[in-house]
């Protein structure tokens, strides 16, 4: 009696066991390795996603199971994640739709093929499997924010430095940053700037808004003390007109400073359109005294997405630009923000 030979499917057959033989055993245990692997459980999963999803799965199929083998190196413990749910799903269909192909298979009699089919079928099981049990790679060494790389507070100097190495044309843009932290994305949609009585009102649509989600804001409007180093370079953007728009392109704005602006600047200052956003919530933080105020100058629709800027403590003695602070929806309170108490008295004129 000949020795039994060991299966992709797991079975140990006979070398005389005949091809009919051969193939139901492989088929059963086949389809109890399935039961235990969930295929079905993923497949149907897959099926209940977002087609945005889908979408996902397919493209990270095709990149990342070339030649029938599941790829996971060299990723990311963020991206490791959804890729290896794409390539469990991947796989999950290749044992179904090899299993239906062999009982098509053995069901005209072809016992050869669908005995093949099983094989293909069996080790994508052992590659399913091999998916579960693999490891994450380690947490990405978290970088410097540009919350933490901020200058240290040393009054308007960086934000002036900054606005100096500036052309003409990139002016208006950076003084925008500089008085309200608006986002690149929002000055790419335009920014209205119109001198009002009591400083300089600034109309800022939102580039981050969801109202699925209930985040972001459509519209907000600040108003900007003229008689600060941000307010006065918002005014000579403005020169003798009541009222301006000020739009520049985010991409453009990022060049500026890659191309143009950080060369120019000392290695101290390293900074980026960004680093004004985070040096405005600190200021603002310490100057208005109020979590729903700040959340509606940065055109946030809570408190608890501030936390992620610029603290209080790296307020620059000179202090921010803006006044008050009014935006589309009232700010919920989700967490408690450390605010400093107000530095300049409340004040809330011509925000209408």
């Amino acid at each position: 009696m000949s020795r039994p030979q060991a299966t992709a499917s797991g079975v140990e057959i006979s070398a005389t066991t005949t091809t009919k033989e051969r193939l139901f055993a492989a088929v059963k245990a086949v389809r109890s390795h399935a039961m235990s692997s969930a295929v079905v459980d993923i497949v149907n999963a897959e099926k209940a996603t977002s087609e945005t999803t889908r979408a996902q799965y397919r493209r990270i199929i095709a990149r990342r199971m070339k030649n029938g083998v599941p790829d996971l190196e060299g990723l990311s413990r963020s991206s490791w994640y959804p890729t290896r749910a794409a390539l469990k799903v991947g796989l999950a269909e290749r044992v179904r739709d090899a299993m239906k192909a062999q009982d098509k298979a053995q069901r005209g009699g072809d016992f050869e093929t669908a005995e093949r089919l099983v094989k293909v079928a069996a080790k994508a099981i052992e590659q399913l499997e091999a998916l579960e049990n693999a490891k994450a790679p380690p947490p990405e060494k978290v970088q410097n924010s540009a919350r933490k790389r901020l200058p240290k507070a040393r009054g308007d100097s960086w934000q002036a430095k900054v606005y100096d190495a500036a052309t003409e044309t990139m002016r208006p843009a950076i003084a925008v940053m500089w008085a309200t932290g608006a986002r690149p994305a929002e000055i790419g949609m335009g920014v209205d700037i119109e001198r009002v009585k009591g400083g300089l009102r600034v109309r800022i649509p939102g580039a981050k808004v969801n109202d699925a989600k209930g985040s972001g804001q459509k519209v907000r409007v600040l108003l900007v003390n003229e008689d600060t180093p941000a307010g006065r370079a918002l005014a000579e953007s403005l020169g003798d007109a009541s009222k301006i728009t000020v739009k520049r392109k985010a991409a453009r704005i990022t060049k500026d400073f890659t191309d143009h602006i950080r060369p120019r600047l000392p290695a101290s200052y390293q900074v980026s359109a960004y680093s004004f956003r985070h040096q405005a919530a600190a200021n603002m933080k310490a100057d208005l005294g109020d979590a729903e105020k700040v959340a509606s100058a940065m055109g946030h629709r809570t408190t608890r997405s501030q936390q992620h800027y610029g603290t209080a403590r790296q307020s620059q003695s000179a202090g921010g630009a803006v006044i008050d602070a009014r935006a589309t929806h009232q700010p919920k309170e989700t967490r408690g923000i450390r605010i400093s108490p107000p530095k300049k008295p409340e004040s809330g004129p011509n925000l209408s």
